[in-house]
């Protein structure tokens, strides 16, 4: 589900995922019944889970999504699902704890795109037009009125509630599944049996913490780990590699520790760094010249638009207004990964 969502920003029909995961001899209906879910665990009552989908049943054309939760163990949805959705909810608490009240007139505080720009100038237009129903999916937003233009996906708005007052002092996905979980109702019903895939838990106890006695692996990082494996496996007649293994691993390390501004320097300058292996000059001629399938093509010109940004970290000078760069300005991870991806296969 998260690999067309990142490539399209859409989640996938469930004939598809049905269909992929079939292919997997694994049952999608079992499956997406086993994700990890806080709260009640039957077909109605008030829950939260990693993902949200028609608990009564699923038609083919519908299109369940996986939640904010779920960035916490699939961190390639963080740029594009829980980053922006965290910032957006800081931006609600304070337009919420802020609202005016009247003692004779019942007054709710909205949001809508062109007061997030405002607020958080960095934000894109694509994260924008996902917002509301990425809004609609999580527990602090589900309240209030909703109106859009369905000519327009950027003019929308949404009504706040008094909801969001539970969520202030936010700042991590860990924090705000805890902050959600610590006010959904307790599972009185039983719960399904546990159901292990690729090694993985899915039991609701497995929500956030690691089982006793196992070591927590570490998050993965921004690089593919299998392709960082693959880097330094290479070796090339043609290339020293070992500088881009270098670049790779630092930025691996500083997106684990939301350190951005190096992030964008790094990724920056592995994308300056490896054009030659492409028999190419810059990264503007391997994003032209070199033979991209369609899909791969759309990630690298996210690429190539992220070097603004790149840009504005390395040159801009110091102001007296604050800066506005921050870690959503990445590109998507699958954009990177594709684009490494066909850089370890030509070395």
């Amino acid at each position: 589900m998260a690999g067309p969502y990142l490539a399209d920003g859409e989640w996938p029909i469930w004939d598809y995922v049905e269909g992929a995961l079939a292919r997997r001899d694994l049952d999608a209906r079992e499956l997406i019944r086993s994700l990890p879910r806080v709260g009640s665990q039957s077909a109605v009552g008030p829950s939260y889970g990693l993902a949200w989908f028609d608990r009564h049943g699923l038609a083919d054309q519908d299109r369940p999504a996986l939640t904010v939760a779920a960035s916490y163990h699939l961190p390639e949805l963080g740029t594009v699902l829980a980053n922006p959705f965290l910032n957006v909810l800081r931006i609600m608490v304070e337009l919420q704890v802020g609202a005016p009240s009247s003692p004779n007139q019942v007054s709710r505080p909205t949001i809508t795109p062109a007061l997030i720009k405002q607020t958080l100038p960095s934000i894109s237009d694509s994260a924008l037009k996902r917002l509301p129903e990425i809004l609609l999916h999580e527990p602090p937003t589900r309240g209030g009125s909703y109106s859009h233009d369905p000519n327009d996906p950027l003019k929308w708005q949404r009504q706040l509630t008094r909801e969001l007052l539970k969520y202030r002092n936010v700042q991590d996905i860990k924090t705000y599944i805890e902050r959600v979980s610590s006010f959904m109702p307790s599972a009185v019903e039983p719960k399904d049996p546990v159901i292990i895939v690729n090694g993985l838990d899915l039991s609701t106890d497995t929500f956030l913490s690691i089982p006793e006695g196992v070591a927590a692996s570490p998050p993965e990082g921004y690089v593919s780990s299998k392709l960082v494996v693959e880097l330094e496996q290479k070796k090339s007649a043609l290339w020293s590699v070992d500088k881009l293994i270098q670049l790779v691993k630092e930025l691996n390390s500083n997106f684990r520790d939301d350190r951005w501004y190096s992030c964008h320097a790094l990724l920056r300058a592995i994308l300056d760094h490896t054009p030659p292996v492409f028999g190419c000059k810059t990264f503007d001629q391997v994003v032209s010249n070199h033979s991209w399938g369609r899909t791969d093509q759309k990630h690298l010109k996210r690429l190539q638009a992220f070097r603004n940004a790149a840009d504005d970290v390395l040159h801009r000078q110091i102001r007296k207004s604050a800066d506005v760069i921050s870690l959503d300005d990445l590109p998507e991870r699958a954009a990177v990964n594709a684009f490494l991806r066909e850089c370890v296969d030509l070395l």
